[in-house]
């Protein structure tokens, strides 16, 4: 089983393969648990779809979610039989909405329907619920509504941290067995006396005391406990396939 891990910044992906053009493949290491690696061929889509521009943008500098527009751009690899798992990366949802609403629930299931294996969502700047979707096929696709906020100036509960999402793949099945998520609190300031910085805390090893420092005063403790409590409450235990 290898780790496929997603981070909680809109467009990271995009960004890290942005060099290698529209519609191309280039290759990943994949490290083993047993200490070895393999290289695969990734192909992507160098696109963004979004379902609001907030009004800030030109209309022809993004794509917007259009249902028959997507099946043309993904045409090419939904008939790829040399690709074995696909992942969208999509920005949706509504900025500071704690669960996903209709609109995402509708493009999740067109999207695993169509044949994606897992969907990852960002831009509502909090953390939203995940959960799974039955495909038409009877596949189960994991969807992450919103990963929430990275690295961000937003200090209030809620938007002051996001997750990790990660997915464990069977390398002989190709099949998605397990994912799960990680939550990272945000802290703007100072640790260890360090300069003034941000600062991405995974609250699950600060809480068990594995990290060799603890934030300046108890007001940022709360935040940070709060942050870990609500994502876990909102998110749940990790899912087993």
């Amino acid at each position: 089983i290898f780790y496929v891990i997603l981070m909680c910044v809109y467009g990271i992906l995009g960004y890290i393969f942005l060099d290698s053009g529209f519609n191309t493949k280039t290759k990943v290491k994949v490290n083993y648990e047993d200490n070895s690696s393999v290289y695969y061929d990734v192909k992507y889509l160098d696109d963004n779809y979004m379902d609001t521009d907030n009004g800030k943008y030109v209309a022809n500098m993004v794509n917007y979610i259009e249902t028959e527009q997507l099946e043309i751009d993904l045409a090419e690899s939904l008939k790829d039989t040399t690709i074995d798992l696909r992942i969208m990366y999509i920005h949706w949802g509504t900025e500071y909405q704690l669960k996903h609403n209709a609109y995402q629930q509708g493009v999740g299931q067109w999207l695993a329907d169509l044949g994606i294996d897992v969907i990852i969502g960002g831009h509502p700047h909090v953390v939203q619920d995940a959960g799974v979707l039955i495909a038409a096929d009877g596949r189960h696709v994991p969807v992450f509504y919103s990963l929430g906020n990275l690295i961000s100036n937003q200090r209030w509960e809620d938007s002051n941290g996001g997750i990790i999402a990660t997915v464990d793949i069977d390398r002989e099945t190709k099949q998605v067995v397990k994912v799960d998520y990680h939550p990272i609190y945000v802290h703007k300031g100072r640790l260890m006396d360090e300069r003034r910085n941000y600062y991405c805390i995974p609250t699950f090893d600060y809480l068990e005391g594995k990290l060799p420092f603890t934030l300046p005063n108890d007001s940022l403790e709360n935040d940070l406990k709060t942050f870990h409590w609500n994502t876990y409450k909102r998110i749940g235990i990790p899912q087993h396939y």
